[in-house]
C-alpha cells in the first residue's frame, strides 16, 4: 500500500499547439464522448483524499507512474478534476531528489460532462503529480460526500486513501476500506485497492463522519515544505496581486490563470523505491511494492 506525502503547489499555463507537436493528444466531444488519442497509459496510480487537512476543503493528492520508459518520453496526459476544483499544481517527480518540478498545463471545461474539468500537460518523467481542492463539504457538523475519480486513461493499478480529519468522529466509508495505518502527522488512512480501471473508467467512495470544530487537522504554517522552489505560500495577499498583474502582462496570450487566490502548502513524497518508483514511508527498509531494499 502507498501511504503518506510531504507538502507544496504550483501553477501555469502551455498553448494547445506546443502540446499537439510534443505529442497528438486531443480532446473533443463526439456524441456526448469525451476521446482522448493518446498512448499513455497509467501503470499506477496514488489518490489520497484528505477533507480538512490544512483547508476547510478536501485536498486531493495524485502521484502516478506511467508505463513507460525514457525512449517513449515525453508524454501527454489529460486527467478530470472537479469543475469547481482548484489546481494548485501539474508536475513530474525527480525520483533522484524526490523533489516536484511544476509543468505548464491548459485547462478547459469538459463537452462530454459537465462535472469535470480538463487538465492536460506534457510530461518529460514516468513519475507525475498533481494535486486539487475542492469543497464538497457542508458547513454543519455532519459532514458527508462522495469522491469520483474518472480517468481518461487506462490504469493498470490504482489504490485510494482516505485520511480521516484529526478530531472527525463515526468516521465512515462506503465501500469499508482494504487496510489502515496512521500516518507521520497521526491521522488514520484508510487504503483501497481498487485494481484496474479502463479509460473512461470510474470509482467511488462515500465518506461520512461528525466534526463539530473547523480547525484543520495540519495547521497551514506547520505545514513542511518540500524541495520544490517556491516560497510564496504565506506571502499577503496583495504579493499576488502584483504576481498576478506581472503574469497577466507576459503571459497576455494565456487564458487561465489563479494567481489571484493565495496558495497554500502542499504535499509531496521525498522517499522512493530505487527499484520500481514507489513511494515509502521514511521508516522503511524494504518496498512494500517489490520487496527491494532501501
Amino acid at each position: 500500500m502507498l501511504t503518506y506525502l510531504q507538502p507544496k503547489w504550483r501553477l501555469w499555463t502551455v498553448g494547445l499547439t506546443v502540446l499537439c507537436w510534443l505529442l497528438p493528444v486531443s480532446v473533443m466531444a463526439q456524441d456526448g464522448e469525451t476521446a482522448v488519442a493518446t498512448t499513455a497509459v497509467i501503470q499506477r496510480l496514488n489518490v489520497q483524499v484528505m477533507p480538512e487537512f490544512d483547508d476547510s476543503r478536501v485536498l486531493v493528492i495524485v502521484q502516478g507512474r506511467l508505463a513507460a520508459d525514457s525512449a517513449n518520453l515525453p508524454q501527454t496526459i489529460t486527467v478530470r478534476v472537479p469543475q469547481d476544483a482548484q489546481i494548485n499544481q501539474m508536475a513530474v517527480v525527480n525520483m533522484e531528489t524526490g523533489a516536484p518540478t511544476a509543468q505548464p498545463y491548459d485547462t478547459a471545461p469538459d463537452p462530454a460532462d459537465g462535472r469535470w474539468l480538463l487538465a492536460t500537460y506534457t510530461v518529460d518523467s514516468a513519475h507525475f503529480f498533481y494535486e486539487y481542492y475542492f469543497n464538497p463539504l457542508s458547513a454543519g457538523a455532519e459532514k458527508r460526500f462522495t469522491f469520483t475519480l474518472s480517468t481518461l486513461h487506462p490504469i493498470t493499478e490504482l489504490v485510494l486513501e482516505v485520511q480521516q480529519p484529526r478530531t472527525a468522529e463515526d468516521f465512515v466509508t462506503e465501500p469499508t476500506s482494504d487496510s489502515s495505518q496512521v500516518d507521520s502527522y497521526g491521522l488514520t488512512m484508510y487504503q483501497f485497492t481498487a485494481g484496474t480501471l479502463p479509460a473512461g473508467g470510474e470509482t467511488t467512495v462515500s465518506i461520512q463522519y461528525t466534526k463539530t470544530d473547523t480547525t484543520p487537522s495540519v495547521p497551514r504554517q506547520q505545514a513542511p515544505e518540500t524541495t520544490a522552489a517556491t516560497n510564496n505560500t504565506l506571502l499577503p495577499t496583495w504579493v499576488f496581486g502584483l504576481l498576478a498583474a506581472v503574469a497577466v502582462s507576459t503571459f497576455a496570450g494565456f487564458a487561465w490563470y489563479r494567481t489571484r487566490l493565495p496558495k497554500p502548502a502542499s504535499i509531496i513524497r521525498t522517499h522512493y523505491c530505487p527499484q520500481c518508483g514507489t513511494p515509502q514511508r521514511d521508516d522503511a527498509h524494504y518496498c512494500h511494492a517489490c520487496g527491494a531494499a532501501l
